[in-house]
C-alpha cells in the first residue's frame, strides 16, 4: 500500500503541487508572524536595554507614560536639589517632543505614515545621562541644533546648514545645524534631533520651569537602594523614582503590546489562508479520488479493506503536509526577513529571525492537521466504496 501511495502521488503530482501549495502559503503565514515577532521581542529586549543608557534612576510624575509625550510635569528645580545628593553624580532635565522639519531645499521631514519618527530631546554637556551623545560639531544653544548622523547622511546636510523645526507647540523656527549625535543603540530608523533646554521646553510647549523627567546616573561606588532612597525622600507628593530596572521592565512591555497586536494581525491572515486551503485540498482530493473509482475498486475486489484503502489516501494527506510544513518554514523565514528589514529600515539596523522549538512545532502540526482534516472526508468516502458498485458506469464519491 506505501508503493501505491507514492505511486499515486507521483501520477497526480500536478493537482497535488497546488494542493501543496495552498497548504504551504498558510503555514508560511503561521511561521513568519511566530518567527518575526520571537525575532522582535529578542531585539527589543536588548533595545530597551541599550535605550536607557547610562542611567540608573528617573524622577518623574506618578502618572508618566514612556508612550507619550503628552506627560504631567515637574519642577525644573528638583534637577538642582537631586544633583546635591550624596551618591548622584549627574541629575539631567529631561523633556521630549515630536518634530518635523523642513530642509532649505524644500525637502520636508514629517514624522508619520511610513516615515520614521523624529524626537527632540534637550543636551545639556558630554556629561549627558541617557543615550545620545555629541559626536561631531558643538552643542546646541539657543536657535541651534545637532542632528543625528543618518539623518544628516540621508538628506546630504552639513554643519552650518539653516532648517525649520517646529514641536508638538511650535510651527516652524530657524535653526542653524551645528553638531552631529548618535544613539547608543540601533535606533531603527528613528530621527533624533537636540536643542539646548528652553528650546525643547518652547517646542514642546512646557513652561521654562517645569520638565518631564530627570535622568540620574549615581556616582561608581553609591548604593543604588540608599540613593535610591534619598532622592525619593526629597521628592514632593506626586513625583516618584524609579530605577533602570523598571524602565527596562516598562520599556519592553510597550513593545511587547505592539508586537501581541501584530502576531494577531498575521495570524489571522494565517487563518484565512488556511481555511482556504481547507476547502482546496478537500476538492483536489475528491477530484483525484474521483478518477480513481475503478482503482480502487479493484484494490477491495482483491481483498483490500476499508481502512486500508481509507488509511492510504490518509497517508497521501500526511505526505503532502510534512512537504509543504517543510516549505512552509522555509518560505516563512523568508518572510520574516523581509518583514524584519523593513521595519528595521534603512542603514545599519537589522533584526536577527529567532526559530524557537515552538515554530517548529506549530509549522509541522498546521500543515499536517490541515491537509489531514481536508482529506479525512474523501478518504472515508473512498474507503467506502463497494468493489461492484465502483466498477459500474457512472459511479461516484457522492453516490
Amino acid at each position: 500500500m506505501l508503493r501505491l501511495t507514492l505511486k499515486n502521488l507521483w501520477s497526480h503530482k500536478g493537482r497535488l503541487f497546488l494542493t501543496t501549495l495552498a497548504v504551504t502559503l498558510g503555514v508560511t503565514f503561521v511561521t513568519s508572524a511566530f518567527i518575526l515577532t520571537d525575532s522582535l521581542n529578542d531585539t527589543f529586549d536588548d533595545l530597551a536595554s541599550e535605550i536607557a543608557g547610562n542611567l540608573d534612576l528617573q524622577v518623574r510624575d506618578e502618572n508618566y507614560d514612556a508612550q507619550t509625550f503628552d506627560l504631567p510635569p515637574i519642577p525644573l528645580a528638583l534637577a538642582d536639589e537631586i544633583s546635591e545628593i550624596p551618591g548622584v553624580d549627574e541629575a539631567t532635565p529631561n523633556v521630549g517632543t515630536a518634530v518635523s522639519a523642513k530642509l532649505d531645499d524644500g525637502t520636508v521631514i514629517l514624522p508619520g505614515g511610513f516615515d520614521p519618527p523624529a524626537f527632540g530631546f534637550p543636551y545639556s554637556g558630554p556629561d549627558d545621562v541617557g543615550s545620545i551623545k555629541l559626536i561631531e560639531g558643538d552643542g546646541p544653544v539657543g536657535d541651534e541644533v545637532a542632528i543625528d548622523k543618518e539623518t544628516v547622511e540621508e538628506f546630504g546636510l552639513e554643519i552650518g546648514d539653516r532648517l525649520e523645526i517646529s514641536g508638538l507647540a511650535t510651527s516652524l523656527e530657524p535653526f542653524e545645524l551645528v553638531g552631529i549625535n548618535e544613539f547608543a543603540a540601533d535606533a531603527f530608523g528613528a530621527r533624533y534631533f537636540l536643542f539646548d533646554l528652553p528650546a525643547v521646553q518652547r517646542l514642546s510647549g512646557f513652561p521654562d520651569d517645569q520638565i518631564q523627567a530627570i535622568e540620574i546616573r549615581l556616582e561608581e561606588n553609591a548604593g543604588l537602594a540608599a540613593t535610591k532612597s534619598a532622592v525619593a525622600a526629597a521628592l514632593p507628593d506626586g513625583v516618584e523614582v524609579v530605577d533602570r530596572e523598571e524602565i527596562v521592565k516598562e520599556t519592553t512591555e510597550s513593545f511587547g503590546e505592539f508586537l501581541d497586536i501584530f502576531r494577531w494581525v498575521l495570524l489571522t491572515f494565517a487563518l484565512i489562508a488556511l481555511l482556504v486551503s481547507v476547502f482546496v485540498i478537500a476538492n483536489t482530493f475528491a477530484i483525484v479520488l474521483g478518477q480513481r473509482i475503478r482503482e480502487l475498486g479493484l484494490l477491495r475486489a482483491i481483498g483490500a479493506g476499508t481502512g486500508q484503502v481509507t488509511g492510504s489516501v490518509l497517508l497521501e494527506a500526511l505526505m503532502v503536509g510534512i512537504v509543504a510544513s517543510v516549505f512552509g518554514l522555509l518560505l516563512g523565514r523568508v518572510v520574516a526577513g523581509l518583514l524584519g528589514q523593513q521595519i528595521a529600515g534603512s542603514g545599519d539596523s537589522s533584526v536577527d529571525l529567532v526559530i524557537q522549538s515552538r515554530t517548529l512545532f506549530v509549522a509541522l502540526v498546521v500543515g499536517l492537521v490541515v491537509t489531514a482534516l481536508a482529506a479525512l472526508l474523501p478518504a472515508i468516502r473512498a474507503g467506502r466504496i463497494s468493489p461492484m458498485a465502483a466498477l459500474r458506469e457512472g459511479y461516484s464519491l457522492r453516490s
